[in-house]
C-alpha cells in the first residue's frame, strides 16, 4: 500500500486507486476496504482496515487514534468521511463503528459506516402528522418535503411524469420514517429509489441505457468470473385472479366477470399444476366493464408472472479493478447490460443491481456485481381507491340530499358532524331502580 498522506494544505484526492478525505485530510495507507451500493439497500455501506507495524510510530497513529478525552481524532465514530475511487466519488458517510485491535506487533484499526443518508432512514419524521400540504404534487415534492430537515437532498433522474397528485392520497403520523414513506409513494408511481456517492437520494426509472454498445459472449467476456443462479421458487405456471362480484362469492359465477389468466414466460420449466390464485376483493363490480378492472388485473397478472420469473435468475460476476471497460467509468449500479453468453447460458438484458468494491492482501483490487433480469424490476401496477365517506376533507363533499344539496359529514375541523341529541325513533333507555 502507498504512504499515507495527512496534509491540511492538500484536500484535493490524487491518482491512488483509494482515499478517504476527512477534515480536508486526505488519506490513502489502508490494509483493506469496502463499498457496497445496492438498488435494494439504503443507506450504501463502507469499511476500513488499517494498521501500523512494529516499529513505525509518529503522526500517522494519532490521526487514527483517539489517545485523549481532548482528542479530536480523524477515523473515530461520527466523523464524516468522503470516499474516492480515484477521482470518483463512491461515497459520503459517517463512522458509525470502530475498533482498536494491539497484539504483539501491530496496532490495527477497523471502521465502518454508512451514507449520510442513514438519518431518513433510521428516523422519525421532523413534519406535523395529518395530510400533506396541497402544494406537494409529486413524488419529488413529497420526497423534498420529507428530507428537508435533515438536510438531504433528492435528485430526479425519472421522466418526471406524474400519475397522482401524491398529496390528496398521502398522510402521515409521528412516527412515519420518511425514507420508507416516500420510497411506499415510489410503487405508486413506478420509480426505483436509492441513494447516490453525494448522500442524495434518487428517483429513477428503471434504466433503458446499454453500459456502452458492447454486447458480453464467451468472447469478450470482461470479468474475471461468473455464475447464473436459476430457481423455480417463487414461480408458477399459471397466475388467475378471481373477482368476488356483486351478489355472489369470488369463483362461483363468472358468467358476469371472467377471470384474468397469464402464464410464467419459460412455464415448461415448472411441475404440471402448479398454478396461483388470486381473489379480488377490493371492489364488488357488477361487470366487467367497471373502470378498466379486467385491463388492471390482466397488468396485475402479467406483472406476477414476469418478476416471479425475473427474480428466479440472478448473474453473479468478479471483474479485477474498478472500472467498466465499456463505460470507462466505475461500476454504477442500475446500469442495463447485455448478456449473450453460452458458457454459461446468460441471454437477455440485466440490470446492475448491486457493486461492492473491496481491495485486501490476498484479493487485490475487485469489484463484485449482481446483475437481475430487467422484468425483476418491473414496477408494480397499484390503483388507489378514493377517500371512504366520512372521513373525506371538508370541501370533499360526500352526500347529497334529497333537493339536491351537497351536505358533507365533516365541518372545517375535521370533524364528524353528529348530534348529541338521540333521533326520534331511538328506543328509550330504561334507568335502572
Amino acid at each position: 500500500m502507498s504512504d499515507i498522506i495527512a496534509s491540511s494544505k492538500k484536500t484535493k484526492t490524487n491518482n491512488n486507486d483509494f482515499t478517504v478525505k476527512v477534515n480536508g485530510k486526505i488519506l490513502n495507507r489502508f490494509n483493506s476496504f469496502n463499498v457496497s451500493h445496492s438498488i435494494d439497500t439504503v443507506p450504501m455501506s463502507f469499511s476500513l482496515e488499517y494498521s501500523l507495524s512494529d516499529g513505525e510510530s509518529g503522526n500517522e497513529l494519532n490521526l487514527f487514534s483517539k489517545k485523549t478525552e481532548t482528542d479530536s481524532g480523524l477515523l473515530v465514530v461520527g466523523q464524516k468521511v468522503e470516499i474516492y475511487l480515484g477521482k470518483s466519488k463512491i461515497l459520503t458517510g459517517y463512522i458509525d463503528n470502530s475498533s482498536e485491535v494491539y497484539d504483539h506487533n501491530t496496532h490495527s484499526l477497523y471502521v465502518d459506516g454508512r451514507s449520510i443518508t442513514q438519518t431518513v432512514v433510521d428516523c422519525e419524521t421532523t413534519k406535523p402528522a395529518g395530510i400533506l400540504p396541497t402544494n406537494l404534487v409529486s413524488l419529488r415534492d413529497v420526497a423534498n418535503y420529507m428530507f428537508e430537515d435533515f438536510g438531504i437532498f433528492t435528485l430526479d433522474k425519472s421522466n418526471g411524469l406524474n400519475k397522482f397528485q401524491l398529496s390528496s392520497i398521502a398522510q402521515i403520523d409521528l412516527t412515519t420514517k420518511p425514507f420508507d414513506y416516500v420510497s411506499m409513494l415510489s410503487q405508486y408511481e413506478g420509480k426505483l429509489l436509492y441513494d447516490n456517492e453525494y448522500g442524495e437520494i434518487v428517483i429513477s426509472d428503471v434504466s433503458n441505457t446499454k453500459s456502452g454498445d458492447l454486447l458480453i459472449n464467451d468472447d469478450n467476456s470482461i470479468f474475471e468470473n461468473i455464475s447464473v443462479h436459476k430457481t423455480t421458487l417463487g414461480r408458477y405456471r399459471k397466475y388467475t385472479v378471481v373477482f368476488t362480484n356483486y351478489g355472489g362469492m369470488a369463483g362461483i359465477n363468472t358468467s358476469l366477470i371472467p377471470n384474468v389468466v397469464s402464464y410464467d414466460p419459460e412455464p415448461n420449466e415448472l411441475p404440471p399444476g402448479k398454478n396461483h390464485t388470486v381473489v379480488n376483493t377490493a371492489a364488488y363490480p357488477t361487470s366487467d366493464s367497471s373502470n378498466g378492472l379486467i385491463l388492471f388485473a390482466q397488468n396485475l397478472a402479467q406483472w406476477m408472472a414476469n418478476v416471479n420469473w425475473g427474480r428466479g435468475q440472478t448473474v453473479s460476476a468478479t471483474a479485477t479493478g474498478f472500472i467498466n471497460p465499456t463505460t470507462n467509468d466505475i461500476w454504477r449500479i442500475n446500469t442495463l447490460v447485455s448478456f449473450d453468453m453460452k458458457q454459461p447460458l446468460i441471454k437477455g438484458d440485466y440490470i446492475v443491481q448491486s457493486v461492492n468494491f473491496s481491495v485486501d492482501t490476498y484479493g487485490g483490487k475487485l469489484t463484485e456485481l449482481v446483475f437481475i433480469r430487467k422484468e425483476a424490476l418491473s414496477i408494480e401496477p397499484i390503483t388507489i381507491a378514493p377517500m371512504i365517506a366520512g372521513v373525506n376533507q371538508a370541501n370533499n363533499p360526500e352526500t347529497s340530499s334529497d333537493d339536491g344539496s351537497i351536505k358533507s359529514s365533516t365541518n372545517k375541523n375535521q370533524k364528524l358532524e353528529v348530534s348529541d341529541s338521540p333521533p326520534p325513533n331511538a328506543k328509550p333507555v330504561e334507568k335502572k331502580q
